[in-house]
């Protein structure tokens, strides 16, 4: 149900690119018609994921480059809604 689009490399250090990634991530999916992540790794590695309407799951990365990563995803919105969900049970489990 998720894979892996890209993978590119990052200077984990450089808060301005990873501000930048975030800001681009944002605006690219905010309205997806699928859920997407971003996973900025300490090992210098940016992911790009993609999941179905309803779910993605970053953890085909692989907790090595998970941990201590910056992360982001989407959640769809549905028709005739302004914004999607926030924090799913599945993200706060993630998330810890």
């Amino acid at each position: 149900m998720t894979k892996i689009t890209d993978i590119k490399p990052i200077d984990f250090n450089d808060k301005v690119t990873i501000t930048k990634e975030i800001n681009n991530f944002a605006e690219k999916y905010a309205y997806a018609e699928v859920e997407h992540a971003l996973e900025i790794s300490p090992a210098g590695k940016a992911y790009s994921v993609i999941g179905t309407k309803g779910y993605v799951s970053s953890e085909i990365i692989g907790k090595e480059a998970l941990t201590g990563s910056i992360s982001i995803h989407n959640h769809v919105v549905f028709a005739g809604q302004n914004k999607g969900d926030s924090f799913s049970d599945d993200d706060l489990t993630f998330a810890i």
